[in-house]
């Protein structure tokens, strides 16, 4: 075949091609309400459609990196209401001003996170591992971002089966943000299924703590005024309270039947007055403390000087075999691997 006769047939194959890749983009935005964009617009108007255009806008143009990158990180720490991030990816560790320490952006975003409503919009990321970035790096970068807890994370739930969550409070025990990182999770002495699932999840993070004190997995008792005897109370909650800033109160159990397959529905609330007064009511109670006590502690000495040696002394009695005196008891975590396989296979089977 001749060059020509071979150019024309390349030439044909390929507006082939485009046509149907054409003919498919047009459908596809038709289907979605957006054909019109195909559409000439009228003479003299750029734009048209809601919004419409604005006057007395500003726009300033930055070359090249070292220019644009610290303006967004300084635009960043002046928000006061909402950050709205869209682009290909986002590596969290990616500096955004080399001139600062601890500048980059998943540090960034993580801090706002605090104050602000930040949302993160990227591509999903290549099905097929040989190209980058992945989903599993797309999931973990998203994963380090909007982890911003920094002295506290309390959980009252009734399972503990998540490993995705899990494996996000593990980091942070085995690089605490901050000296006064706590964890604390009540949980029901005994669930009505998945008991080996929730002790092992729980030895994942006494792993991570690795014995400096910054985690305890405990449950609440009923002591009766029979002496020596205690009932326990079953924990059905579903409460969570991050750094006293926010509080989510909901139906969703941690455990992937909530996640992924049932309908549950939840309430957050970002209010610097809600979330620690909702904490100190529970802990007041549990503690068996005054509210107004509760309230003039640090989180960490509450923790430090209350919660692990009372729920660790009730544990000590109970293996001793003398009663209880108080309510709260600390649970241990499941060191034998069969009992960690065990679960993790209970969860793989019954929990989807």
């Amino acid at each position: 075949m001749t060059k020509p006769a071979v150019d024309r047939l390349d030439a044909l194959v390929g507006d082939g091609i485009e046509a149907t890749v054409s003919f498919k983009h047009r459908r596809r935005l038709a289907r979605l309400g957006w054909g019109h964009v195909f559409e000439p617009s009228t003479p003299g108007v750029f734009a048209a459609g809601d919004p419409p255009p604005r006057e007395d806008c500003q726009l300033d143009v930055l070359i090249d990196g070292a220019n644009a990158l610290p303006e967004i990180a300084a635009a960043m720490a002046r928000a006061k209401h909402s950050i709205h991030v869209s682009g290909w990816h986002i590596a969290p560790s990616f500096e955004l001003d080399r001139t600062e320490p601890q500048r980059q952006i998943g540090v960034i975003l993580a801090e706002m996170a605090e104050r602000v409503d930040v949302r993160v919009l990227v591509w999903s990321g290549a099905p097929v591992p040989v190209f980058h970035p992945t989903r599993a790096e797309v999931r973990e970068g998203i994963h380090d971002l909007v982890r911003g807890a920094r002295e506290l994370i309390y959980i009252e739930n009734q399972f503990l089966w998540a490993p995705e969550l899990v494996s996000i409070i593990a980091d942070k025990l085995r690089h605490p943000p901050t000296p006064d990182f706590r964890v604390v999770i009540l949980l029901p002495a005994k669930a009505n299924n998945g008991a080996d699932g929730t002790q092992g999840q729980l030895s994942v993070l006494a792993d991570a703590d690795d014995g400096q004190g910054r985690l305890l997995g405990a449950t609440i008792r009923s002591l009766s005024p029979v002496e020596g005897r205690a009932d326990p109370l079953y924990v059905h909650a579903k409460v969570c309270v991050v750094d006293d800033r926010w509080l989510i109160v909901g139906s969703a159990n941690l455990n992937a039947h909530s996640f992924f397959n049932d309908t549950e529905a939840c309430v957050v609330s970002d209010d610097a007055q809600l979330a620690p007064d909702t904490r100190v009511r529970l802990w007041a109670e549990h503690v068996e403390l005054d509210e107004n006590d509760v309230a003039g502690k640090s989180v960490r000495d509450l923790v430090d000087e209350h919660w692990l040696p009372i729920a660790g002394e009730q544990l000590a009695r109970r293996q001793a075999g003398a009663p209880p005196t108080h309510r709260l008891l600390k649970l241990p975590g499941v060191s034998k691997r069969s009992r960690r396989l065990l679960g993790a296979l209970s969860g793989l089977v019954d929990d989807g």
